[in-house]
């Protein structure tokens, strides 16, 4: 079995998408959430590496991308450096 090569990426969500993403986010599934004001929230998420960026998307750098693999490890329970 292959795995997929992955990028982490941000986008800003607004109205019933930035909802969406905030309950999704909560349950561990998919978003990392990034900040959040009053008009919407900026949150992080991996797509393959093979994908182009929409439009909206922003790939994040390997600093903040080692960052979210440390939350992304932090939410599933997997201890560091596994």
């Amino acid at each position: 079995m292959s795995s997929v090569e992955c990028k982490w990426v941000k986008s800003r969500y607004v109205g019933e998408q930035a909802k969406r993403v905030r309950e999704l986010a909560a349950h561990g599934i998919g978003y990392i959430i990034l900040e959040s004001d009053k008009t919407g929230l900026t949150a992080a998420f991996r797509i393959g590496s093979h994908k182009e960026l929409g439009y909206a998307m922003e790939e994040l750098s390997d600093y903040e991308s080692e960052r979210m693999d440390e939350k992304l490890r932090k939410i599933q329970g997997i201890p560091q450096g596994v």
